[in-house]
């Protein structure tokens, strides 16, 4: 008797076709069992509708930020043979291999500290340069950032760090064929002088003599404006002295030795030939790329996870409501209603 009173009580209010029964429906259709569902509905339908609002906000608003780091290291010690014109040619392409080894950025750089260059292109080296002496670059993180290409629409940024670090790593070699060839020794201001006087017979014939020499030199200054020794290498630098009878090492001994001239390796002989150096180097670097930027959602990404929070949001919203209009008496259970009448 009574479910049929309520049945006849819930048609009353809300017949099962009306447009107000279609809101309920749309809302949560369980609202009908309360005496003002429509109330309750609209209620609801509102705050939920505001919550996905904020939430789709919230969502497409939200920004991840990224950053990679990825590091070129190598430690190695070649050997070149050639003059010094030559050795001179090989330092420089050794230490432009720092152009070679970063990542090229775009734009302005965001630190007037940059010593990076840009080409007709618009690519720009992102690096602070620390250049203490001829042999070694540090590339310390001074905040120089500038535009990363890969990244365009999502704030990127590039930049590089780390060191290069080449420099003589033992005794510079003479290694020359001297036959019929002669040096100039005759003052301290020679230009291009060596302790050891070449044989003057011929190099064919039965009296022929070749000499091949390998003897330990010190570089001249002129060598010093592209490299330095390495660390250490300043302590045990040894040439042996024809005038003394005797090695002498270390850098301080070698130059304050009288017959300092005739230790520095010789460029040319008299004639002008070019004489053959056999230099050991060491070169050592660590370049790192570091980049940095923010991801965002797309439209598609943030509209789903929105549909994915707004049904725990109406829950949520339902619930609240629900347990605020019952508390306040604004909206009652039918079943509630029913029993007191009946109690009447």
């Amino acid at each position: 008797m009574l479910k049929e009173r309520v049945s006849i009580l819930e048609d009353q209010l809300d017949p099962p076709h009306s447009w107000r029964q279609k809101i309920i429906d749309l809302v949560d259709p369980k609202f009908v069992k309360y005496n003002r569902p429509l109330l309750l509905s609209v209620v609801v339908g509102a705050i939920s509708i505001v919550m996905v609002v904020v939430i789709f906000i919230a969502v497409h608003s939200a920004k991840r930020d990224h950053t990679s780091v990825t590091c070129s290291i190598s430690k190695t010690f070649p050997q070149y043979v050639g003059n010094m014109w030559e050795q001179g040619t090989m330092i420089d392409k050794q230490k432009g291999m720092i152009e070679k080894l970063v990542q090229k950025g775009s734009g302005s750089s965001s630190s007037s500290s940059s010593s990076s260059s840009s080409s007709s292109s618009g690519e720009r080296n992102c690096f602070s340069l620390n250049n203490p002496n001829t042999s070694y670059y540090g590339l310390p993180d001074n905040g120089v950032r500038c535009d990363d290409p890969d990244h365009k629409d999502e704030e990127g940024k590039i930049w590089t760090t780390g060191h290069l670090h080449f420099c003589i790593s033992k005794e510079v070699v003479i290694s020359q064929a001297a036959a019929g060839r002669s040096m100039d020794c005759t003052s301290a201001s020679s230009p291009y002088c060596w302790q050891y006087s070449p044989p003057t017979s011929p190099n064919t014939g039965a009296g022929m003599n070749i000499v091949i020499q390998q003897e330990n030199c010190y570089p001249p200054d002129v060598v010093f404006e592209k490299i330095s020794l390495c660390p250490g290498v300043e302590n045990t630098y040894n040439v042996y002295s024809v005038a003394q009878g005797q090695g002498v090492s270390g850098v301080t001994a070698i130059k304050t030795s009288s017959d300092f001239h005739k230790l520095t390796c010789p460029a040319m002989f008299a004639d002008t030939a070019r004489i053959p150096w056999r230099m050991d180097y060491m070169l050592d670097f660590k370049i790192c790329t570091h980049r940095s930027w923010v991801e965002r959602n797309t439209f598609g990404q943030s509209f789903g996870l929105t549909l994915a929070y707004a049904m725990y949001a109406e829950i949520a919203v339902g619930v609240v409501v629900i347990t605020l209009m019952t508390s306040t008496g604004l909206v009652k259970k039918n079943i509630s209603q029913l029993k007191q009448e009946h109690a009447r």
